[in-house]
């Protein structure tokens, strides 16, 4: 059977295949050996009591995802990060959103490099930020001095928003996890976390 890739990067799945899932809402998308693999996925929240930090604080993963996170995230229907998209409509996990997260996420999605239109922005963002818990950052609290400037936002909405973990795929901000109040952690650390809520806590440390 032929599936169809739309100009949205989008497969068009037939329904003979559909039907043999008719529990299934989300599929875990993988490339192997030239071939695309879509595994069938149920996501559960993980329990507050396995989070290291702040977790207990929460039912539900409030976690500050980073501009790159995000923009791999939303960018590729297929790609290594899409689960993320599935994990905040599921309402797995809930993105915080500051005003100048938001802006710096707007800053890079339109790169030219992106190819991007107006719609194509408006689309994105429409898949996300409705999803997220805003936060206002009312009062700059003190964080580690970061080489990048654009990553001081993401932690100051990570203390600000008391969030469960910053996840981040940047080596300098997982550098400064250890002097961090907030757990920073990696996107496979999360998925580990949502898949296995069991998985001992050394997992994400």
């Amino acid at each position: 059977m032929l599936a169809e890739l739309t100009s949205k990067n989008q497969l068009t799945l037939p329904k003979a295949i559909i039907s043999a899932f008719p529990d299934v809402d989300y599929f875990d998308v993988t490339g192997e050996g030239g071939r695309i693999v879509l595994t069938p996925v149920r996501l559960r929240p993980m329990s507050p009591k396995q989070w290291p930090g702040r977790a207990g604080l929460h039912e539900t993963l409030r976690l500050v995802l980073d501009t790159n996170v995000l923009v791999s995230a939303l960018l590729s229907a297929a790609g290594s990060l899409s689960w993320l998209r599935v994990s905040w409509r599921s309402k797995a996990i809930i993105p915080l959103a500051s005003r100048d997260t938001t802006n710096e996420l707007l800053r890079v999605i339109s790169y030219s490099k992106f190819d991007l239109t107006s719609d194509d922005i408006d689309h994105l963002l429409a898949d996300y930020l409705p999803w997220c818990e805003p936060v206002t950052v009312s009062e700059t609290p003190r964080v580690p001095e970061c080489r990048n400037p654009f990553d001081r936002p993401f932690l100051e909405l990570a203390l600000c928003g008391e969030a469960d973990a910053l996840v981040t795929g940047d080596r300098d901000l997982l550098a400064r996890a250890p002097e961090f109040a907030v757990p920073i952690v990696t996107p496979r650390q999360i998925r580990t976390r949502l898949a296995d809520p069991d998985a001992p806590k050394q997992h994400l440390v």
